[in-house]
């Protein structure tokens, strides 16, 4: 019942009551790693218990990292809600984990360490995982759908942007226009990929809108 309590408390936003229910949650059940994740979710989100929300995201992930099967789902969301609340190193640290324990080649997350790492002035090293970042889009787009396929396209010419290098950002988005009108633009296939993109559902303006593309996709990465 707790559980379900909390999870309507957080999903309306009322972040300080579901804090004092995952509190309760976690003296019965201090192992779950799923509940510390809330927990320091919502304590990011709330001007009473932000200091606490590292914490307890940390302590998520030492609890995630010790199960013999590793959720990578899981994993990342912990990063995210580190990278959101501003703990870059914390964020950095997680997702080289997915990528060097998991074997993840979501290009995802390398895109967030790439920009977690800039966020900390460490610009060379988000180069090398941006360019990383590129080479897994390439990978998963040789066996997607068109319309994933037009999503890490999308994301590769952002990177591309990243790294300075405005010729290649220039010929994926005149190649994005030339092949994907925007009504194919709606992603249906459950993927944590797909779910990251969801900002791309709504870009109407993509053909001929590479400028567009930049405003709406780039803030929500």
């Amino acid at each position: 019942a707790y559980s379900i309590i909390a999870n309507i408390q957080q999903s309306t936003l009322d972040h300080d009551n579901a804090i004092i229910t995952y509190k309760v949650l976690l003296k019965e059940r201090p192992d779950d790693a799923q509940n510390w994740l809330r927990l320091g979710s919502c304590q990011s989100q709330s001007y009473k218990e932000f200091d606490q929300a590292k914490n307890s995201l940390i302590k998520s992930f030492h609890l995630a990292k010790s199960e013999e099967k590793i959720d990578v789902t899981l994993v990342t969301e912990i990063a995210d809600n580190l990278r959101l609340a501003g703990h870059f190193k914390e964020a950095v640290e997680i997702y080289k984990y997915l990528a060097t324990e998991t074997g993840t080649v979501e290009p995802v997350v390398y895109t967030y360490w790439g920009l977690s790492l800039k966020n900390l002035g460490r610009h060379r090293e988000s180069r090398e995982i941006f360019k990383q970042a590129i080479q897994k889009c390439v990978y998963i787009a040789k066996k997607s759908k068109p319309t994933e396929t037009h999503t890490l396209q999308i994301l590769s010419a952002w990177l591309y942007t990243l790294l300075g290098n405005q010729k290649e950002s220039e010929k994926l988005y005149s190649l994005i226009s030339e092949n994907i009108p925007p009504e194919e633009l709606y992603l249906e296939q459950e993927s944590y990929l797909s779910q990251s993109y969801s900002r791309i559902k709504k870009m109407r303006e993509i053909v001929r809108g590479r400028n567009i593309a930049i405003l709406l996709y780039g803030p929500s990465i």
